[in-house]
């Protein structure tokens, strides 16, 4: 049989030697820079850094503590989420970035909430919800627990925030 004549821009696409995309490129390098620093695969997918992803170990370690503990887990998602009727309900919160200190590092977002006048203003920072700056087709946010001190502030970032008792 003989093969079908096709068009000479399709034999050129053909005969050019494919490159991986730069996304692809990039998640490899990601995933190969985290092996190295002893993280596993699930560590490193990006549905599990957008929470959208619970470890099965984190699962047995609830029913566990459940067991033992009986009040110990609703006791921390009650403190968490505030759902026992104290004022200012919920102790973790999630707020946007300061417009102020949009562009500035991480660590003086870190010193204006621990440092603000008024004590009901004082937060202690916990992380940061990010957008994937990388690719912008790709919706899904990060949370970066603890970043880097000199970790620029976006203004799309969220901070993640326990208020004061």
């Amino acid at each position: 049989r003989r093969q079908p004549l096709q068009p000479p821009q399709q034999q050129q696409r053909q005969q050019q030697p494919r490159h991986p995309r730069s996304s692809w490129r990039h998640r490899k390098e990601i995933e190969e820079a985290g092996r190295q620093e002893g993280l596993v695969e699930w560590q490193l997918n990006s549905y599990y850094a957008a929470g959208r992803v619970m470890v099965p170990a984190l699962l047995d370690t609830f029913t566990v503590q459940g067991f033992f503990k009986r009040r110990a887990l609703l006791e921390l998602l009650t403190e968490l989420a505030g759902d026992d009727g104290r004022p200012g309900g919920a102790m973790l919160r999630q707020m946007p970035v300061p417009q102020h200190l949009v562009g500035c590092c991480y660590k003086d977002m870190v010193k204006h909430f621990l440092t603000a006048a008024a004590p009901q203003t004082r937060y202690v920072c916990l992380g940061l919800l990010r957008r994937k700056s990388e690719n912008r087709a790709w919706r899904l946010p990060y949370v970066a627990t603890h970043p880097a001190p000199d970790t620029v502030l976006q203004i799309t970032d969220a901070v993640f925030v326990i208020r004061p008792q």
